[in-house]
C-alpha cells in the first residue's frame, strides 16, 4: 500500500492481527493498542525531527512497524544527529511467512515478497550518529541481510549490529562478508540462531584475514557449525582484539 498524507495521518497502519496475537490486547484491546502506539511513535519521530539532544537511546521493539511504519520513520532516522542506540527488534521488517490450510508445502521464495527493511536501511546508511543497532527477530532472511550489508558498506559509524533470530542462513553470508571487507568500524556482530552452517562459517573465518575491526562475533545456536570452525573464528577475533589493545596502548602513550 502507498503511504500518503501528513506524518500524523500516516503513523501507522498497524496490522490488527499482529496485536491480537501479541498477548497485549487482553489489557487495552486492539483499538487501544493502535492508539497508544500511534501517539508514542508520533511523539518519538517529532523529537527526532527536532534533533532532541536528550533522545540518544530509542527502544522501538515490538511496535509492529511493518512496511508503513518503516516508510514513515525513515527520513527522521536518516537525519537524526544525536541518536546513538536504536532497538528495532521484532517489528515485522522482514519476510512474511503465510501459512495456508491444507496439505503442507514448501515455503515460497522470500525474495518474492516485498519487505520493510529497505526503507530503514537506506536511512540508516546515511545516519552519521548511530552506533548500536538491534534488528533481532525480524525474519530478515536473505533480502533483509542484503539490506544490512548495504548499511555496512555505506555507514562507517555503527559499531554493533544484532541480527539474532532472523533466518539468514548460509546464502546471505557472502553478502555480509563482502561488506565486512570494506567496513572497518563494526566491532560487534551477532548472528546467533540464524541457521548458519559450516559453509557460511568458513566465509566468516576467511573474512577475518582482512577485517581487523571485528572483535566479537556471536554464532551461538547455529547447530550446523562445527566446533573446529568456531575455534578458528575465535582465533581470528582474538587476533583482532590483541591488535586493538596494542593500538589503544600506543594512542594512550602518545596522549
Amino acid at each position: 500500500r502507498r503511504v500518503h498524507g501528513t506524518l500524523s495521518e500516516c503513523l501507522f497502519f498497524f496490522d490488527r492481527r499482529s496485536f491480537m496475537g501479541s498477548g497485549l490486547s487482553s489489557e487495552l484491546g486492539p483499538d487501544g493498542l493502535l492508539s497508544q502506539n500511534h501517539a508514542y511513535l508520533e511523539n518519538v519521530l517529532n523529537k527526532l525531527k527536532m534533533q532532541d539532544r536528550g533522545l540518544v537511546e530509542l527502544d522501538l521493539s515490538n511496535r509492529f512497524l511493518g512496511m508503513e511504519g518503516a516508510q514513515a520513520a525513515s527520513e527522521a532516522l536518516a537525519r537524526s544527529k544525536h541518536l546513538t542506540s536504536l532497538n528495532l527488534s521484532y517489528n515485522n521488517l522482514g519476510c512474511a511467512h503465510k501459512r495456508k490450510k491444507g496439505r503442507p508445502r514448501a515455503a515460497d521464495s522470500a525474495a518474492a515478497e516485498p519487505i520493510a527493511l529497505p526503507y530503514l536501511s537506506d536511512a540508516l546508511a546515511r545516519n552519521q550518529a548511530l552506533k548500536h543497532l538491534n534488528l533481532a527477530g525480524n525474519n530478515l532472511c536473505g533480502p533483509g541481510a542484503h539490506c544490512v550489508a548495504n548499511i555496512l558498506r555505506a555507514n562507517m559509524v555503527i559499531q554493533e549490529i544484532i541480527l539474532f533470530n532472523n533466518n539468514i542462513g548460509d546464502d546471505a553470508i557472502p553478502d555480509i562478508c563482502d561488506a565486512l571487507r570494506v567496513n572497518h568500524r563494526l566491532t560487534h556482530l551477532s548472528l546467533k540462531h540464524n541457521n548458519v552452517t559450516d559453509a557460511g562459517a568458513r566465509l566468516l573465518k576467511d573474512v577475518l584475514l582482512t577485517n581487523q575491526s571485528l572483535l566479537r562475533l556471536d554464532l551461538r545456536d547455529n547447530d550446523g557449525i562445527s566446533e573446529i570452525l568456531l575455534r578458528e573464528i575465535e582465533k581470528g577475533l582474538a587476533r583482532n582484539r590483541d591488535l586493538e589493545a596494542e593500538e589503544r596502548a600506543v594512542r594512550e602513550e602518545e596522549a
